[in-house]
């Protein structure tokens, strides 16, 4: 035998023992987050364990929030939800857990029976009855979960400031937004860290309506207010900068960070 067919010979070894060791990697890893998952998400015990309880009624309670924030909510909105989070509010303040959710709910609760009574819609037993049982415990209602955002005039803040008053939108102007604004938003999110800066992270500016309509639909929380935004961003990361097993997760954080700056480049700017 020549010796380069030995030496193609043993490449071929080399390669194969090389993925042969990606594949025990990749079956440990999946193994480690299989376990995990089972051992600590909360999917199978959502409704017994406190923090798990805690992020279910923040999530029906933003559900609200949400519906009342779009520009034209519509009356009666969410019922089977509602009835729900009721449940689980009285539930919670029974069992004195999730004290400072159930304050967020309760206000959410209260905006939401108060902008029905505008429309005429008397509020339900259950909805009542959570509401009288959070006031027998202190709580106060305010029925205010929602609140219009200020012009912000942010550059006379500090930067401390800037960031503690961004807040999420779901209700636009009809104006265009410049150019130049998106653009130094896109240089804000150049500037996050990512993982040995790889900078995989991409924005796509989107301006037509079918295009942007075509994007919308493959994430249903915009609804009811996503369509009248002048322009879609679409954040993406490139996986296949993502060179070990070990950073399968890798292009959430970096992608994470890298839309939180973009964001903060648009507030920035007012």
């Amino acid at each position: 035998m020549s010796n380069s067919a030995v030496d193609s010979i043993r490449r071929r070894l080399r390669l194969w023992r090389r993925k042969v060791r990606l594949c025990l990697d990749l079956l440990n890893i999946f193994y480690y987050d299989i376990a995990r998952f089972l051992r600590y998400s909360g999917v199978y015990r959502k409704y017994s364990h406190p923090q798990s309880l805690a992020s279910l009624i923040t999530k029906k309670y933003h559900r609200i929030e949400k519906g009342l924030a779009l520009p034209q909510p519509r009356p009666g909105f969410g019922e089977s939800g509602i009835r729900e989070l009721c449940a689980l509010v009285t539930q919670a303040i029974a069992d004195d857990i999730c004290r400072d959710e159930v304050i967020l709910a309760i206000d959410a609760l209260g905006g939401y029976r108060d902008f029905n009574q505008r429309h005429g819609i008397p509020p339900t037993f259950w909805l009542t009855r959570a509401l009288k049982v959070a006031e027998r415990v202190g709580i106060i209602i305010t029925g205010s979960p929602v609140k219009a955002a200020s012009g912000c005039p942010i550059l006379e803040s500090s930067p401390l400031d800037m960031i503690l008053s961004r807040c999420s939108v779901r209700d636009f102007s009809g104006a265009l937004v410049p150019d130049e604004v998106l653009l130094n938003a896109v240089r804000a999110a150049q500037h996050a860290p990512c993982v040995c800066n790889s900078q995989s992270g991409r924005v796509h500016l989107l301006h037509d309506k079918a295009v942007k309509e075509a994007a919308l639909s493959y994430q249903n929380g915009n609804r009811g207010f996503g369509d009248i935004a002048s322009v879609i961003a679409i954040i993406t990361v490139d996986q296949s900068e993502m060179l070990e097993a070990a950073e399968r997760y890798q292009h959430w954080i970096d992608g994470g960070m890298f839309a939180q700056n973009f964001l903060l480049g648009l507030h920035a700017q007012g």
